[in-house]
């Protein structure tokens, strides 16, 4: 019988008391691990490179998105690319909630930021000092946490400051 074919009947649902120990963990995959990697220890935002398409992808990734070639760990070394310090602003909006629905202490500006010579980009905190120039297409330049406080994370990256 498919999903399609079944018939739910609230009345016939049982709930068994107690609790079900549960564990997991997630894993960044390969990829994921060497970009958080070097966010925290080089302080790079590494990305992929496709020798086939001729193309660099943001954040790393294990397989190209255009032709689907795996980029194996014997050639990972040489098809890493670091994206530049300063990269674009492509769209951004100004959040006053956190995603647990409650109100932030002041509000934050999210964008999404390009780098030249890539393909994706990354979504993270921007910060302006003034306002004005606070547009699509203006110039971001990565700040990083201090090192003592990376932990492995896409927060290693503090915000991206408008230029």
């Amino acid at each position: 019988m498919s999903i399609l074919d079944r018939h739910i009947e609230n009345h016939k649902v049982k709930a068994v008391p107690g609790s079900m120990m549960v564990t997991n963990l997630y894993t960044a995959g390969v990829a994921g691990e060497a970009f958080l990697r070097s966010l925290k220890d080089r302080e790079e935002i590494l990305g992929s490179y496709c020798a086939t398409c001729k193309k660099a992808f943001l954040p790393a990734k294990l397989f190209c998105e255009r032709c689907l070639s795996r980029l194996s760990e014997a050639e990972a070394e040489t098809m890493k690319r670091v994206a530049p310090s300063e990269g674009q602003l492509q769209t951004f909006t100004k959040v006053y909630v956190d995603l647990d629905n409650r109100p932030l202490e002041s509000p934050q500006v999210i964008g999404f930021v390009t780098f030249k010579g890539f393909e994706g980009g990354l979504i993270h905190r921007i910060f302006a000092s003034n306002e004005k120039k606070l547009k699509a297409g203006a110039k971001v330049k990565v700040v990083f946490e201090p090192s003592h406080q990376r932990k492995g994370s896409i927060l290693d990256i503090a915000h991206f400051e408008v230029l």
